[in-house]
C-alpha cells in the first residue's frame, strides 16, 4: 500500500520499461529550456499572450515526441493515446490564443 505522496508521485513520474534515447532526453531538456524562456519573456513583457502561444507550440511538439517515442517502442496503448490527446489540447489552446 502506497502512502500519500508516494501514490501521488506514481501517477505523474512513472517507471518506464525502457529507458528514452539520450537524444530524446536532451530533446525534452531542450524543449524545457525553451518554454521557460518563453515564460520569463511573456512575463517580462506584461503577460503577452503571443508568448503562451508559443509556449503551447513547444508543449504539444514536446507531446508528441513523447507520444511518438511510446509508439516506436511498443508501449501501452493507453500511454500514446493520452500523449496524442495532450497534442490535440496544447495545439488547441495554442490556436485559441493565435488571434491575440
Amino acid at each position: 500500500m502506497m502512502i500519500g505522496g508516494d501514490f501521488y508521485m506514481g501517477l505523474f513520474f512513472e517507471k518506464r520499461e525502457q529507458q528514452s534515447a539520450k537524444s530524446i532526453v536532451l530533446l525534452r531538456i531542450l524543449i524545457v529550456i525553451t518554454m521557460g524562456i518563453l515564460l520569463i519573456m511573456g512575463l517580462i513583457n506584461g503577460l503577452s499572450f503571443t508568448y503562451f502561444k508559443f509556449i503551447f507550440i513547444v508543449a504539444g511538439i514536446g507531446s508528441l515526441i513523447d507520444g511518438i517515442e511510446s509508439l516506436v517502442q511498443r508501449g501501452s496503448k493507453r500511454v500514446y493515446l493520452v500523449e496524442f490527446g495532450f497534442v490535440i489540447l496544447w495545439f488547441t489552446l495554442a490556436f485559441l490564443y493565435w488571434g491575440n
